[in-house]
């Protein structure tokens, strides 16, 4: 195509105009410069121009002309370092982010290639880094992979709820609170409707160009995600959408090296495929990357570095994977401790070298807090760590209403968050949560896990605590899960995690959030309420036995009555029989019939015990009848066989005369009278009583006169008494 009003082609024009270095504000034509030319000349042309810059800027041609130099920045207003932060992915970062421009090259060569990307590594190896300052940066300018600049990029971490925060990537934060809520209704829903209506979202997103999507901090959807069921419906939507997009979806993960395993213990869509096939790794950088890494940033501000603390910096941190956050904090904290324009090595000795610097700096922020605050701190750091299974202990982002309990009341959180902020220890950011209108609420994070791995103290915090740790996080699990669902009784705690919670409760009730608190004492209601119902059911049962247990002694005592009846006219038929014998002077048939006579009178019920007075050895004769109104349970002569005592169901004891069965005493008991005896000299009665079915009364022992059968003490049990006795002089029962 030709302009219209010139000599040369469209895209000829584009060119001469790109290498003039005079239309440069520096006088220098780069290949970045000239693509960035031809692009714009281009936007609205039918001609799309294609390239791809690898490698480092090349410079092209320049002009013959002076160029002043910048002033350089003064190092009191901007420091070049990220502390424990990584470089992000903004309009400042990129432009201190140097050393990693081969690992750059690379990652575009992929996302050329390939719509998916895993960028992995140990933690504290850049991974952030390199993806939000390089690749996302150059993606974003456009000057190295055509087109590049017209795609939508959108970062996320996957935290506890990886669907929710997939579709809160996609809401645009320039917007209102309320419209806001809208634009994340309508993405939640479309994820919601699964593969197809993600598909939609993507298409929609990305227009005429193509979405970009970085999860960053992958090893999330294992660490912090523990819904199984929402962990694979979140693979599933992304690498079945990637295919089926139609070239508009470009994945990019970071994630630690140490969790591809658990990538790779499920099917999960084919993702350990995915992350394979489309793998790179971030290796320890170079000697000569490490200086840039160094350098490179002094310079943008005009920071001068002595050449013995680069070089002693490089040996220190050189093959030393991880490292490279503790870098960047011994740098930022050399460029506050400066006092003039340049970083010394005499400083980098007195803050510890990079491996002393940060467990220094941690434990001088400590000490100068107050002992609440310490407290306060070691509480803030122990949450914000995220235990490993398998693996290293990982970051752990908290609503900073999660921290506040009655011991650490908000007032003290905010301060010490504020103090260890200051420090670059752990940072502060907004979540934002949906409803009818967003709501931004307060969340702390460690500022990077090199914190966790390399601060001695809080290694020590861990590792003396790690079961109690545990059991509070699975507390603070199952608290969630319990006011999320609306608080159903079934999720509350029972035996045996409730009597660990009750034990946990005693030591730590004042270190337990307030909806922790309202799961434990839920817990304890429930136990109780099913205590009682517990209780009433045994009643209940208790009382069922209990009247099938009187029926059946009620049944018993009228089947006994009719056998006593039966075996009373016997024994009476019997008896009659005997005395007829005894007259007719038949005396063994007559002994024949009283013996069984008193076979039958031994049933209980009414005594009948015949005294026969042996005038001879011939003849025998009845004296009386001794009768009780219910089962006798025994009967004994005194010494001189002058009296008989017996004792009966009735409930009485009674003393008879044994010449002539007369009726001397009557001593009555409350409950059955299970035996009875005489003492030595026969002028007392001690008798016991009980009831077998344990209804009514309870055991009793009772002392009577043998004179009167008057009553002279009454000693009690808690239960039916089986037997009792006088000691040998009589002065004890």
């Amino acid at each position: 195509y030709e302009e219209t009003a010139g000599r040369h082609g469209i895209l000829s024009g584009a060119l001469i105009e790109g290498l003039n270095p005079t239309t440069r504000p520096d006088g220098i034509v780069t290949n970045y410069s000239l693509t960035d030319v031809v692009s714009r000349h281009l936007r609205y042309s039918l001609q799309k121009p294609v390239f791809s810059n690898t490698g480092g800027e090349i410079i092209l041609t320049r002009a013959k002309i002076h160029v002043e130099k910048e002033p350089s920045i003064s190092i009191q207003k901007k420091c070049p370092y990220k502390g424990l932060q990584y470089f992000d992915f903004n309009e400042e970062d990129p432009k201190y982010f140097y050393g990693r421009e081969a690992l750059i090259d690379e990652l575009i060569e992929k996302v050329r290639r390939s719509n998916f990307l895993a960028v992995m590594g140990a933690s504290g190896s850049g991974k952030s880094s390199v993806v939000r300052a390089g690749l996302l940066h150059q993606l974003k300018i456009g000057k190295r992979l055509a087109g590049s600049d017209q795609w939508s990029i959108h970062i996320f971490h996957p935290d506890e709820n990886p669907l929710s925060n997939l579709a809160m990537a996609f809401v645009d934060q320039s917007l209102s609170n309320i419209d806001k809520a809208v634009q994340l209704k309508k993405a939640q829903a479309l994820i919601d409707s699964g593969v197809d209506g993600f598909k939609a979202l993507i298409k929609t997103t990305a227009g005429e160009g193509k979405v970009v999507l970085f999860i960053d901090q992958f090893e999330e959807v294992f660490t912090l995600c523990d819904k199984e069921e929402d962990r694979r419906k979140f693979f599933k939507i992304l690498l079945e959408t990637l295919p089926a997009s139609e070239d508009k979806l470009c994945l990019v993960i970071a994630m630690r090296a140490d969790f591809f395993n658990k990538c790779a213990e499920d099917e999960y869509s084919g993702l350990s495929r995915y992350i394979q096939d489309n793998l790179i790794t971030v290796t320890p950088m170079s000697k000569d990357e490490l200086r840039r890494a160094i350098t490179e940033p002094a310079k943008k501000v005009g920071l001068e570095i002595e050449h013995e603390l680069v070089e002693q910096m490089v040996e220190d941190v050189h093959g030393s994977p991880g490292s490279l956050p503790l870098l960047q904090y011994t740098l930022t904290e050399l460029w506050q401790r400066s006092k003039g324009n340049t970083l010394t090595l005499s400083d980098y000795h007195t803050i510890g070298g990079v491996k002393g610097a940060l467990s220094k700096r941690a434990d001088e922020i400590y000490n100068a807090l107050g002992p609440e605050e310490q407290n306060a701190a070691r509480r803030i750091f122990i949450e914000l760590t995220q235990l490993g299974e398998g693996t290293e202990d990982t970051r752990r982002r908290v609503p900073k209403e999660a921290l506040i309990t009655p011991k650490y009341p908000e007032d003290l959180l905010d301060s010490v968050i504020r103090k260890l902020s200051d420090a670059n220890l752990i940072v502060t950011d907004e979540l934002v949560v949906k409803g009818a209108e967003l709501e931004r609420i307060p969340v702390v994070d460690v500022a990077h896990e090199a914190l966790i791995r390399h601060w001695p103290r809080l290694r020590r915090w861990l590792d003396e605590n790690r079961e109690q740790i545990r059991f509070k996080r699975k507390l603070d699990d199952a608290a969630k899960d319990w006011d999320n669902q609306g608080r159903p009784q079934g999720l509350l705690w029972r035996s045996p995690n409730l009597e660990r919670l009750q034990e946990y409760y005693k030591e730590h009730s004042e270190e337990m959030t307030a909806l922790e608190l309202d799961f434990y004492r839920t817990s304890l209601e429930a136990k109780e309420k099913a205590k009682r119902r517990k209780l009433v059911g045994i009643v209940i049962f208790i009382c069922l036995i209990a009247l099938f247990g009187i029926y059946q002694y009620v049944n018993k005592q009228k089947i006994e009555e009719q056998r006593d009846k039966a075996h009373f006219l016997l024994a009476k038929n019997y008896w009659f029989n005997a005395v007829a014998e005894k007259k007719a002077n038949n005396l063994i048939r007559a002994f024949h019939f009283i013996a069984r006579s008193a076979k039958e009178e031994i049933n209980p019920s009414i005594l009948k015990n015949r005294i026969f007075n042996l005038q001879n050895s011939n003849s025998v004769f009845l004296v009386n009848v001794m009768k009780h109104d219910s089962l006798v349970f025994g009967a004994l002569f005194n010494r001189d066989e002058t009296r008989i005592l017996s004792w009966s169901w009735d409930g009485t004891v009674r003393l008879w005369d044994a010449k002539d069965g007369s009726l001397i005493a009557t001593m009555k008991h409350d409950a059955k009278v299970f035996g009875a005896l005489f003492n030595r000299d026969e002028t007392r009665i001690l008798s016991w009583s009980g009831d077998f079915f344990r209804f009514r009364n309870r055991g009793e022992v009772r002392l009577w006169d043998t004179k009167d059968g008057s009553l002279i003490a009454t000693m009690k049990h808690d239960d039916s008494v089986n037997g009792a006795l006088f000691n040998r002089d009589e002065t004890r029962i």
